[in-house]
């Protein structure tokens, strides 16, 4: 029998008990349980008749008794529906015990959030991507395009991603990052955080698996490997990045963000990525290379990622198009050597079946015109004006400095001589100056770090001098 309002409802004809008690007692039981809520409408009495196979006046006998019991309402016009007997029933029922259930990973763990104080009058927020200038009616017309093939055709895709993308990303990171890889070795993902969860969910055997992060870390990569169980040790960074001669014995995986480190920005240099590269090798673990965004280089030589330096297939390389489009379109990807890519494909299905073709056939839509490249190559220069900006007005500044940048879309200060710059930034909020400080994502650095994605390019000098202002006090 068709359910009604996902209640099923079955009456036992060969039974003791009268029709209209069974009706009476599942239709009872159901509003006291709440699985038939307050304000559910009941379906007309001859139509639930009709479905149930009963006479009509069956079904008024239970509405009537229901309303005099005080479960159900009936209103001229509206219908009969559900009362809210809530405290007037009350449960003493227990819910179930949390500290049972619950992991304790969980118990302890609370959401990751930048405190941010309002109003906000310069807005240098992390993680986010300048949308002012992202051409969102050729993004439009992709999606539009997108749609009427989905209507009048299908969509169909492979459990890696929508073949046409994979092959366009192989193509888009070879010509931006050099990343050596074909279309078989690209697994499109929900963003960047479900490929260091597919990874997780692959490599990490709980209570054993030895993951190395750097200190400071990119707190939501850290958590995906702890919550797969891994064991975690922080190794320090300092101004070419990961300090490769500090990693332990024993480490299985190590997570780097070499092209532009979160949060300090500095860029792992070519003599340590080599060094990592080739411990790697001899101790025998993998390397998860975040490169968040470092399309944006901002002059000079271009840096090589891992992965292009990478000849043994231990570099798993993770990208985005967050940063160089706009953080809602949740599209990422993961590109992992070929005796990885099947089992990671699995876990991909486990966690959530397959991706939105439609967003994905607009995107592959949205590369092959070239629209990401322009995009990429407009915002490349705009975020380099954004943060020659801040250069130069802290250029006479007595108390700050830029920490030297290559690519990336967002900045440090560290400080001139003795000053609390974790105080600084807990004034700058309330001020209305949206930073935050590094300590924030860990120690081992004293950094303000400004995103240059939300600020207006002409907001940045009046920014600084408030933010100068602050730091003489």
């Amino acid at each position: 029998m068709d359910p009604i309002f996902g209640l099923h409802l079955q009456l036992d004809r060969q039974g003791p008990e009268l029709l209209r008690l069974q009706l009476h007692r599942q239709l009872s039981q159901a509003i006291f349980e709440q699985r038939l809520k307050a304000g559910t409408l009941l379906p007309p009495s001859r139509e639930l008749a009709r479905q149930l196979g009963v006479s009509r006046n069956t079904v008024l006998q239970v509405y009537e008794r229901l309303a005099s019991e005080g479960l159900l309402q009936s209103k001229v016009g509206s219908g009969t529906q559900v009362c809210d007997i809530k405290g007037r029933f009350p449960s003493n029922a227990a819910p179930p015990d949390a500290g049972r259930w619950i992991r304790p990973l969980w118990k302890g763990m609370t959401p990751f959030d930048a405190q941010r104080v309002e109003p906000v009058r310069f807005d240098f927020a992390l993680g986010r991507a300048d949308v002012h200038s992202f051409p969102f009616d050729s993004w439009r017309r992709c999606v539009s395009r997108a749609l009427r093939r989905f209507e009048t055709q299908g969509l169909v895709t492979d459990r890696a991603g929508y073949p046409p993308l994979r092959e366009l990303i192989a193509s888009f990171v070879s010509q931006s990052r050099a990343v050596s890889c074909t279309a078989e070795g690209v697994l499109v993902c929900s963003g960047a955080q479900q490929a260091f969860n597919l990874i997780a969910s692959c490599l990490v055997e709980p209570g054993r698996t030895l993951v190395a992060v750097e200190a400071p870390c990119y707190p939501m990569a850290r958590r995906a490997f702890e919550a797969a169980g891994a064991r975690i040790v922080e190794v320090p960074v300092d101004e070419e990045g990961l300090v490769v001669e500090a990693l332990p014995a024993g480490v299985d995986l190590v997570y780097v963000t070499p092209s532009h480190q979160f949060p300090t920005t500095v860029a792992m240099s070519a003599s340590r990525r080599l060094a990592l590269l080739e411990l790697a090798r001899e101790r025998d673990f993998l390397v998860v290379e975040d490169d968040y965004d470092a399309e944006f280089q901002l002059g000079g030589q271009p840096i090589d990622a891992l992965q292009t330096l990478d000849r043994d297939g231990r570099v798993l390389y993770v990208g985005t198009f967050s940063k160089c489009m706009f953080g809602d379109l949740r599209l990422g990807f993961l590109i992992a050597p070929d005796w990885l890519l099947p089992s990671l494909v699995l876990a991909r299905q486990v966690a959530d079946m397959q991706g939105a073709i439609v967003t994905q056939v607009a995107l592959a839509d949205f590369i092959r015109q070239g629209a990401l490249r322009r995009h990429v190559r407009a915002m490349r220069r705009h975020y380099q004006a954004k943060h020659d900006a801040v250069c130069a007005a802290l250029a006479g500044s007595a108390h700050l400095k830029p920490v030297p940048l290559l690519a990336g879309v967002h900045m440090a200060l560290a400080a001139k001589g003795k000053l609390d710059l974790r105080a600084l930034a807990a004034r700058a909020q309330q001020a209305g100056i949206n930073l935050c400080h590094s300590s924030l994502f860990g120690d081992g650095a004293d950094l303000l770090l400004l995103g240059l994605g939300p600020i207006a390019l002409e907001q940045i000098p009046p920014a600084m001098a408030a933010l100068e202002a602050l730091a003489s006090q």
